[in-house]
């Protein structure tokens, strides 16, 4: 495969990766919140947490706002990161490919909460990040997408 069809190939799975892991983590730092008043405590089965993610995943992907954001944020962080690639040497390169993506990945979730909530006059959109907790899981699933696109990225070696 060539290398532009490969390369966006494994951008737009890292940003498929990184929703779906964001999604999932938002939802269960609400439901974790939820579970934690007496109101709901023990209330909450795994059916009912299954449905509520995948409500929360489709509720994202509707509204479109998200999906967008991560993918650009992903972009930016992702072709800044191959940018400073070329500057290593290429013996070396696979080594920082491994870590380089990962954290340009965690680094673009950050940056585009950070900014999301300084384009709304410091209310944070997504729940889920007002936490630390809810932020670095979020850089989590940031990192996962980078190590998505790592890995679909790689040029094929002849065997």
């Amino acid at each position: 495969m060539h290398r532009l069809p490969r390369l966006t190939l494994a951008w737009l799975a890292a940003a498929v990766a990184t929703l779906v892991l964001a999604s999932l983590a938002a939802t269960q730092g609400a439901l974790a919140a939820l579970s934690s008043l007496a109101v709901a405590a023990g209330e909450i089965s795994p059916s009912l947490w299954l449905e509520t993610a995948w409500r929360d995943l489709l509720g994202l992907i509707e509204v479109g706002s998200m999906p967008v954001a991560i993918a650009v944020a992903l972009l930016l962080g992702l072709l800044i990161t191959g940018l400073i690639l070329r500057f290593i040497p290429v013996t070396q390169r696979p080594t920082w490919r491994m870590i380089g993506y990962p954290l340009a990945g965690a680094v673009a979730l950050y940056a585009m909460h950070t900014l999301l909530s300084m384009a709304f006059g410091g209310i944070v959109p997504l729940a889920a990040v007002r936490e630390s907790s809810g932020m670095l899981l979020q850089m989590a699933a940031g990192a996962v997408g980078g190590a998505v696109f790592e890995r679909l990225s790689r040029v094929p070696t002849a065997a």
